[in-house]
């Protein structure tokens, strides 16, 4: 789908940038929390991995689990949300970075020659299925009776990757795609829904996908167009809702798309 021009994708893109210098929180205070680290040998990153354990946490029980992208910067809000409202019910998986940021490369495919370092999502796709959900689920010994994918901006776009990507196995029952870069590489993501679909009568997921009135003109006219299409190909198996924020910019956005989200999956 040939309709974004490079120069609004660089403006997009400042966006995340400014994201970019966020600095990451200390979580420690939080009750029932623990942490660990991880070395990737599909990405060669070293990943800061945030756990918040349900009030009166039972390892011989299953949890509904939430992997939350960008965690360093989104951990502790979406704990609160999850104290408040999902406190027994839910374990929250916060992926970070111990060193640099790297959610550029880990979060967009294909390469785009615009961004350096960029197009790596097959390899955190492979991180996250054969290194982290195993030492979750086995090492840690941590059951689950479904499975979130949960993420922001790049986050959102990698999350919609995820789900419609065709060479490797998708794990989650649910996507949650807050303001997703839909503009990544030329709105690849709709090249990746018509191969999909080419293939695929059912697509097995809940979906929420949402996005800021103030985002800008290309964001939600790519946000219309995908919901439209998605809406239109009568997927077997497929839970989908979308929602504007009217009066939400980019950086407002977050918080608000994943409480809202939650609602729509876990109840």
């Amino acid at each position: 789908m040939r309709i974004v021009n490079y120069i609004l994708i660089k403006i997009c893109f400042l966006l995340i940038f400014i994201f970019s210098g966020c600095q990451e929180d200390d979580f420690s205070d939080i009750e029932d929390y623990k942490s660990f680290n991880i070395n990737s040998s599909y990405t060669g990153s070293e990943y800061n991995i945030h756990i918040l354990y349900p009030e009166n946490y039972d390892a011989t029980l299953q949890y509904h689990i939430v992997y939350l992208l960008d965690a360093d910067w989104y951990f502790r809000e979406v704990s609160e949300i999850i104290n408040t409202n999902y406190k027994n019910d839910v374990v929250l998986i916060g992926i970070g970075y111990e060193n640099k940021n790297k959610r550029t490369t880990d979060f967009t495919f294909p390469y785009d020659d615009m961004f350096q370092n960029s197009g790596g999502a097959n390899n955190y796709i492979q991180f996250i299925n054969n290194e982290l959900i195993p030492y979750v689920e086995e090492d840690l010994s941590i059951l689950s009776s479904e499975v979130t994918l949960a993420g922001h901006s790049l986050g959102g776009y990698f999350g919609l990757y995820f789900m419609l990507q065709q060479g490797f196995q998708n794990p989650f029952d649910n996507i949650v795609s807050a303001s997703p870069s839909l503009f990544w590489n030329d709105a690849y993501i709709f090249d990746l829904e018509e191969q999909y679909h080419s293939n695929n009568d059912t697509l097995s997921v809940k979906l929420y996908n949402s996005m800021g009135g103030l985002e800008g003109v290309t964001m939600n006219t790519l946000f219309d167009a995908f919901n439209k299409r998605i809406e239109n190909r009568d997927y077997e198996g497929l839970s989908f809702e979308y929602k504007r924020f009217e009066n939400i910019s980019h950086n407002n956005s977050p918080i608000i798309s994943f409480e809202n989200a939650f609602y729509y999956i876990l109840n």
